[in-house]
């Protein structure tokens, strides 16, 4: 009797597709990558990313800041969560490492639902794959995130994924969470407000019920507090373009044929860029071309998500784009790993001499997995862990100088500022002189005596104090490709002309 009352139940059970099987493996699999990846000799940390670790420190002791260090956009919801798994696990580069894979994760997942729901399961699946496993450089862009690109793509898709899920009327409490996701997304970065402004808009198509947009309006206004804050305080300053009015429509072009391949091996040359070029824009008009001929929501939303992302990068990041903006590109891989697996779906479909091409999917996805770890192994110089922290080890030595002469504050470069600060965990802070990011730095270098500037030997910054004029009595020591100033008496660097970054 009791097997009978259990066979119903039994019999109920779902069966899980092997492709989403392999997809759940796969999950897994690309976490560990991503682990080891942190602590190889690849692991590509800078003062970007040291700027993170940072301020997930702070996160730890208490302190929540609404942007970006020096910023008045870039939400911080990768540091907060990074900060609050420190504070029980104790601060480490690993634990953020581990926590900006887990956004991206979530953002394969969600991705892998929205396009199941156009595409079928295997199409989902093989989306999830494609964006979890996108090459080695935007797999690095995932494990030492920039401070808000895991956030921005898991957000945008969120909103995506939630306004897809009624095709028409939708409960009051459906417009609290997707407004909820639109003032997260206006934190996060216009980027994310690019993913999210199709599905909203959509949301609103299908459910014209003006008095329930307020509660969307009131659940987005609260979840946006931190982003009305900071623009509130900052003058605006959250909604002018970064290099103010001018506008580089190159960039339009510089996109497809610099940025965008030099994520991938050979899109660094002339050939490998053009071809590289030729097939994203062709998997974009396809996509286009795919949600119109269909008539497709989720395909829509993907399309035009897609063009706003590259609209934003143009005009809103202002600077030109080119190789070395490449940390962008990984916002533009959803929509096209969207298209290429509903694609290859659709050509594993088709009856070709007979014969079902039912292997295309799992072959681009195992491509997509061996490319992705293979590349991986070949920059870490075949899987090689690294020994100590991954800066600079000149960094060390130009640190323990410091604090063999009393100097615990000092002023310096950008690019060697914060990756010594986090080396250090702050035993030694250093300013950067431009960009200006943490204000309390220099006002602990403002105080310091002797005063101290840090800065690459034979760049514009050491040209500049070395000439100079009227500067206080000073020391200059290299170590490595550092040099060091050591000065007399205190002056305020700030008052010095342009200074470089480099």
């Amino acid at each position: 009797m009791t097997e009978r009352l259990l066979a119903p139940a039994a019999g109920r059970v779902r069966r899980i597709p092997p492709t989403t099987l392999a997809f759940a493996i796969l999950l897994v699999v690309g976490l560990g990558a991503r682990i080891f990846y942190a602590q190889s000799t690849a692991f590509p940390f800078n003062s970007d990313s040291a700027v993170v670790y940072l301020m997930a420190r702070h996160v730890a002791a208490g302190e929540i800041p609404a942007f970006y260090w020096g910023q008045f956009y870039g939400g911080t919801m990768l540091q907060i969560v990074a900060g609050l798994v420190m504070a029980v696990v104790g601060p480490s580069l690993l634990v953020l490492s581990v926590v900006s894979s887990v956004f991206w994760g979530a953002a394969a997942v969600v991705l892998r639902m929205i396009a199941a729901r156009t595409g079928g399961t295997v199409a989902g699946d093989l989306a999830g794959v494609l964006f979890w496993f996108p090459g080695a450089t935007i797999l690095g862009v995932s494990v030492a995130d920039p401070g808000f690109y895991g956030p921005t793509i898991l957000i945008g898709l969120l909103a995506i994924w939630w306004a897809l899920r009624w095709p028409a009327a939708r409960p009051w409490w459906s417009w609290l969470v997707l407004g909820v996701f639109a003032g997260l997304a206006l934190w996060t970065s216009p980027v994310a407000i690019a993913f999210a402004a199709p599905a909203v808009v959509l949301a609103a198509y299908r459910d014209r019920r003006w008095r329930l947009w307020l509660v969307f309006v009131a659940a987005a206004l609260v979840s946006a507090a931190a982003w009305i804050w900071g623009t509130v305080a900052g003058h605006l300053a959250s909604v002018k373009p970064l290099g103010g009015l001018s506008l580089h429509p190159e960039s339009l072009a510089s996109l497809f044929t610099a940025m965008f391949p030099a994520a991938f091996p050979g899109g660094r040359t002339e050939l490998g860029g053009f071809v590289i070029a030729l097939a994203t824009l062709g998997l974009i008009v396809l996509l286009v071309r795919t949600a119109i001929r269909r008539r497709d929501a989720a395909l829509a939303i993907m399309a035009s998500s897609t063009i706003l992302v590259i609209g934003v990068l143009i005009g809103g990041t202002g600077v030109r784009l080119a190789a070395d903006s490449v940390r962008y590109s990984g916002y533009l891989i959803p929509g096209l790993a969207t298209i290429i697996a509903i694609g290859a779906v659709r050509l594993g479909s088709a009856v070709i001499r007979g014969r079902r091409l039912t292997w295309l999917p799992l072959a681009v996805g195992g491509i997509a997995v061996l490319a992705t770890i293979g590349l991986v192994g070949q920059q870490s110089n075949g899987f090689a862990l690294r020994s100590g922290q991954p800066v600079d080890p000149s960094l060390g030595r130009v640190a323990s100088y410091l604090e063999s002469h009393g100097i615990h504050h000092a002023y310096g470069s950008y690019w060697a500022a914060y990756a010594m600060s986090a080396a250090t965990d702050e035993k030694v802070t250093v300013a950067s002189l431009s960009p200006r990011r943490y204000e309390p730095y220099e006002t602990r270098a403002e105080h310091q005596s002797p005063e101290a500037i840090v800065v690459f030997a034979g760049g514009a910054n050491d040209a500049a104090l070395r000439s100079a004029s009227g500067l206080p009595a000073f020391t200059r020591t290299e170590f490595g490709g550092y040099a060091v100033f050591v000065f007399e008496s205190w002056f305020d660097p700030l008052t010095l002309t342009e200074w470089a970054t480099l």
